[in-house]
């Protein structure tokens, strides 16, 4: 076919393109200019134009035939070299454009996801339009991670096909070279609770602080692959591949590309332990130093060599070997004879005090957390440790049991009870003066309640305390609280909290006492809830449960009784001393005082011994006041709704169950067990009872022994002999029964021939009252205590002295 001239180097392109160098040898036309045709230069150069949006890239296209420049716009087929040209009048010589390979080279482009412009005016730097000039050919590419995927593995690609690369000197964007290996420093602060550790990669032959690149790096990870779940996508392939980059932007639109698998593993370590700690500016990160065994345990895995390290490495290694803790010998003076488990729990205690470290002491209840901890405080004084004061805050139905324990086991400590309204009285134990002087009226240890915490906080605040040691710690599990927050506020150079439940709901709960003892060694609250509490809770992770444990292992010490039974007798009796305080006190002193006026009249008429009627039925009065004022039959007492015993009772016995303990509790007065059971209802706890009106006993000892129901109400008559009851471990006195064999019988129904398990046995004894004294008195006055024991005042027999009964009938302090 005939064709124009101008189309001949489309002509011969289209040959070329099919035969090869074979075209070199057709016999060429006669034209008026040359008809070679030249394959081009590719010229590829990066701007960034607008300088409002710097992050927007353009690529300019030239492509150069015999160094001269054509822009791909210019539709003409031919060039006129610029070496030909005389004057601006051209000479009879041209060059055919290569427009074939012109389009390949667009296309190319067009592949890598370059956009061309829309339209061919120029901008300016401000981003208006500039009509006057017409722009070299355009392709414009926005978008971070295009740019990251571009620069870092394409670019190279067409650099090796000969194409021409260049940047303008305000291009925005540059990939960075890194061989993504790490190295760690460790830098000890002021505060001894605190380090800083910094990791490094070397980045185009700088070092530069890892942490926030590793920030950058998780930004763009999927989430599954964060928390180690959903690895492979629904074609059982990895969501990433081990040797995909991993692009994170440095300042000014530097970027580097970090390998998956070269920092995967750090990248793990990096969330579960890292993560929840701020950065400091220089881009270390500030960890406490109750994390320095996990921490320097990662960099020994990962293979990385960490400078500044040698006393954390100290204490790290302790940590990691902390079952290994040195034994302390028991201290002189201590009136008890410490348990194998128990003089382990003072091992800890004393291995916690010597490192700085804070931590729970979780024991089964009734295992002994205060005899340990008492030991534990005992051996500080003796060794000139105890120099500020501890402070010991527990419920208020056992702040004054602590009294009673230091009093029996550690009589060396002093001690001070800040409680009830008359406590200011005894603030000058806590009044510092300036100086080296002590406080005007020293003590080792004060102890005070919860309830009265936020009230006498700013006084508390002030001070700072040798250790400060919360009882039934669980009562700080809500961290919204302001009985929380006020703890927090609290100084002191050691912490330890005591608790037999540390979970009762939730791993949050178990969070808040963490904060408290070791802030920030768990992370933040939400930090914790993501990659602990959900994972555990919602998804039964495994692999996070092991991690949590192998994380708090140090700082906690729980045995339970089934794991110790060994080391128990077959059954512990533990003296639970309670106070009474309000208005049930109120009306035991009135009662008293009414009693005693009433019983002078008698005696001094009808003489001791003929009035042991009326002295029965006035101790009998006191007795029950002791348990519950709505007991007694008095119009006032019915409306005193307040009890020691009964608040004690309903405050531990979910704690025991939740353990899963199976409890019997007997008491001498149905009318009590009736105030027991009106309570277990309101808190949905479930029981059986027994008492002189039950028709079907076996039904509800069947009921109790194949444990349908976690807790057995029994009376003394009904219930006191004649009941095989082996499925209890538990046994609680509500109100003691003073004969010994009387309360053994009552015991025996749990410990008997078949009870395969370590049997507790609980006297509730309110302090100072009548239930003490005869306490104190019942070994050298058995048949007093035997008259005692019987509702039935009218059969006793009772020979009592004036000094006896002016004891029984003494204040309650």
């Amino acid at each position: 076919p005939i064709f124009e001239e101008d189309k001949l180097p489309w002509v011969m392109n289209k040959l070329s393109m099919s035969l090869g160098d074979a075209v070199q040898r057709l016999p060429k036309p006669k034209t008026k200019f040359s008809q070679e045709l030249s394959k081009p230069d590719v010229h590829l150069h990066f701007s960034t134009p607008i300088k409002k949006n710097p992050q927007a890239g353009y690529a300019q296209v030239n492509f150069s035939y015999q160094g001269n420049l054509v822009n791909p716009h210019d539709e003409s087929p031919t060039i006129t070299p610029s070496n030909q040209t005389n004057g601006g009048v051209s000479s009879e010589v041209k060059l055919y454009r290569d427009l074939a390979f012109e389009q390949t080279v667009i296309d190319k482009l067009t592949a890598l996801k370059f956009m061309l412009q829309p339209k061919r005016y120029a901008y300016t730097e401000w981003g208006t339009l500039n009509k006057t000039k017409v722009p070299e050919f355009s392709m414009l590419m926005q978008g971070r991670y295009f740019w990251h995927h571009f620069l870092h593995q394409e670019l190279s690609l067409l650099q090796d096909l000969g194409w021409h690369i260049s940047f303008a000197d305000d291009f925005y964007y540059k990939a960075l070279a890194t061989d993504s290996v790490f190295d760690a420093e460790v830098i000890e602060t002021d505060d001894h609770d605190f380090f800083s550790l910094g990791l490094n990669l070397t980045i185009d032959g700088k070092k530069m602080p890892a942490f926030p690149i590793l920030l950058g790096a998780i930004e763009q990870l999927p989430r599954a692959v964060l928390l180690d779940r959903g690895k492979l996508d629904s074609e059982n392939k990895p969501l990433i591949a081990p040797d995909a980059p991993i692009y994170v932007d440095l300042d000014n639109g530097n970027f580097v590309a970090l390998r998956y698998q070269s920092v995967q593993p750090i990248l793990k370590q990096f969330i579960e332990l890292f993560m929840p700690n701020a950065l400091n500016k220089d881009g270390t990160m500030e960890l406490s130093r109750f994390q320095s065994h996990q921490t320097l345990s990662m960099l020994d895995d990962q293979g990385l060599i960490a400078t500044g390290t040698k006393k954390l490495r100290v204490l790290a290694d302790k940590l990691k070997n902390f079952q290994q803790v040195s034994s302390v010998a028991v201290p002189t003076g201590l009136n008890a004879t410490l348990r194998t488990y128990q003089h382990q729990g003072l091992n800890w205690l004393q291995f916690l005090r010597e490192y700085q470290l804070n931590g729970i002491l979780a024991d089964d209840m009734g295992l002994g957390k205060t005899i340990q901890t008492l030991a534990h405080l005992l051996i500080e004084k003796q060794q000139g440790r105890l120099t500020k004061p501890v402070l010991i805050v527990a419920p208020t139905s056992v702040i004054f049991n602590w009294a009673n324990e230091i009093d029996k086991f550690t009589p060396q400590l002093s001690y001070q009870v800040l409680h009830g309204s008359k406590r200011h009285q005894h603030f000058g134990c806590l009044e510092q003066v300036k100086g080296d002087e002590k406080p005007e009226h020293p003590v080792d240890i004060i102890i005070t309640s919860y309830a009265l915490i936020t009230k006498d906080l700013a006084l508390y605040s002030e001070q700072k305390f040798y250790y400060l040691i919360l009882d039934e710690a669980h009562y700080i599990k809500n961290t919204k609280t302001k009985l929380y927050q006020a703890f927090l506020t609290l100084k002191a150079q050691h912490k330890l909290c005591l608790t037999g439940t540390p979970m009762e709901n939730h791993l949050g709960e178990f969070w808040a006492q963490f904060n408290f003892l070791l802030p920030g060694f768990l992370g933040g609250q939400r930090q914790f809830t993501k990659l602990f509490r959900t994972p555990i809770e919602k998804h039964g992770e495994l692999e996070r449960k092991q991690l949590l444990n192998q994380r708090i292992k140090p700082f906690i010490l729980r045995r339970t009784k089934d794991k110790i039974a060994t080391e128990l007798p077959p059954k512990t009796e533990i003296i639970q001393t309670l106070r009474i305080e309000g208005k049930q006190a109120e009306l035991y002193e009135s009662v008293r005082l009414a009693m005693d006026s009433r019983l002078k009249d008698i005696i001094a008429d009808k003489g001791l011994k003929r009035s042991q009627i009326e002295v029965l039925d006035a101790l009998l009065k006191l007795r029950q006041v002791c348990n519950h004022p709505k007991l007694l039959s008095l119009e006032g007492a019915k409306k005193v709704n307040q009890s020691a015993k009964l608040d004690y009772l309903m405050e531990t016995l979910p704690e025991q169950i939740d353990e899963g303990r199976k409890i019997l509790i007997f008491s001498q007065f149905t009318s009590m067990l009736a105030l027991i059971e009106d309570e277990l209802v309101k808190a949905n706890i479930g029981f059986v009872k027994l008492t002189g009106a039950t028709t079907k006993r076996q039904d509800v000892v069947d009921k109790f022994q194949q444990g349908e129901v976690p807790v057995f109400l029994i009376s003394l008559r009904a219930g006191g002999v004649g009941l095989n009851l082996t499925a209890a471990d538990t046994v609680i006195h509500f109100d003691p029964w003073w004969n010994p064999a009387v309360e053994n019988q009552a015991t025996d129904r749990a410990y008997r021939i078949g009870q395969d398990k370590p049997v507790f046995v609980y006297k509730y004894i309110i302090e100072n009252s009548i239930e003490e004294k005869i306490q104190k008195i019942q070994q050298n006055k058995a048949e007093l205590a035997k008259a005692l024991l019987s509702e039935e005042v009218s059969d006793s027999k009772l020979s009592l002295t004036d000094d006896i009964l002016g004891s029984l009938l003494a204040p309650l302090s």
